[in-house]
């Protein structure tokens, strides 16, 4: 997750299924969720892929955006057997940065999957490189207690703190 710009996946041809409901158990009022969704862009299909998070309670929330070490992925073949990443990478220079969530709000933070040579999933911190298929996605979104983050002076905010399982998604490379 690097900025707010969302990384578009140039596949070929891709389908992508997920359950409508498929939000993580809420931890302090915040819940989460993969999604990904298909577009087309210069005449090719394009699937983006994100994580989603909504604040369920009654105050604001500062959530850490941009920290690439908050954010895991597991990723299964069809038959359920773990995908190893080809490339780790562990250091990186980023700075999170810290986003407010209203009540009742969602917001979507971007995780790239592009196409280079063959499929590659790219999360900053794991490289795969995926071969056409079916696959199934789950991930982690945490942020320690304490963890340092520039919230408005001006208003409010409740910083939050946590670890959210998220649910599994499945997508189609062809």
């Amino acid at each position: 997750m690097r900025d707010c710009i969302p990384f578009a996946a140039m596949l070929a041809l891709a389908t992508a299924t997920q359950a409508a409901e498929s939000w993580s158990k809420p931890v302090a009022n915040i819940r989460g969720r993969l999604v990904t969704e298909q577009r087309e862009s210069k005449g090719k299909p394009v699937v983006l892929l994100f994580v989603e998070l909504e604040n369920t309670g009654p105050l604001r929330r500062g959530i850490v955006t941009h920290d690439p070490f908050a954010f895991s992925l597991t990723v299964k073949d069809a038959d359920g057997h773990a995908v190893k990443s080809d490339v780790q990478r562990g250091e990186i220079l980023s700075s999170a940065q810290a986003a407010v969530l209203p009540r009742n709000c969602f917001l979507r933070l971007p995780v790239t999957l592009a196409q280079g040579q063959g499929w590659n999933l790219d999360i900053t911190t794991h490289l795969w490189k995926l071969k056409a298929g079916r696959y199934k996605l789950a991930s982690k979104y945490s942020v320690p207690p304490g963890k340092p983050m520039e919230l408005p002076k001006e208003d409010v905010v409740h910083a939050w703190s946590g670890e959210l399982e998220l649910p599994e998604i499945e997508i189609e490379l062809k």
